[in-house]
């Protein structure tokens, strides 16, 4: 999800302001947009990223992506099984964004998650 991405300025120097989700939070954030580059966590207005990202939290319960490249990244996912957040190795690309940096990260953002059930 574009949602789980972080903020990007992009590389020029334009002064656009913009909004983006902080995954953390669970807000959409203003944030200054250079005009190139970039990613798809980048919203014209408030309404626009409340509106797309208002169900991030769902990618708690995708399953753990170690992916297909082969760096070793410690990173942590949260296991919708235990309800806890756990250590695993990420291999650099194709985040599905159940992939954080730290163990508080994953806690913050996922605790009150909700998942469907498993079948």
């Amino acid at each position: 999800s574009d949602c789980c991405l972080p903020s990007d300025t992009g590389s020029c120097f334009a002064l656009f302001n913009r909004f983006y989700y902080d995954k953390v939070t669970k807000r959409c954030k203003k944030f200054i947009y250079g005009g190139c580059a970039g990613n798809g966590n980048n919203f014209t207005s408030k309404k626009k990223c409340k509106k797309t990202c208002r169900n991030v939290q769902i990618f708690c319960c995708l399953p753990k992506f170690t992916g297909p490249c082969r760096a070793a990244f410690i990173r942590y996912y949260y296991d919708k099984v235990t309800k806890k957040c756990k250590m695993f190795t990420f291999g650099g690309c194709m985040n599905n964004g159940n992939n954080f940096k730290t163990l508080e990260e994953c806690q913050k953002t996922c605790r009150e998650t909700k998942c469907p059930p498993i079948e």
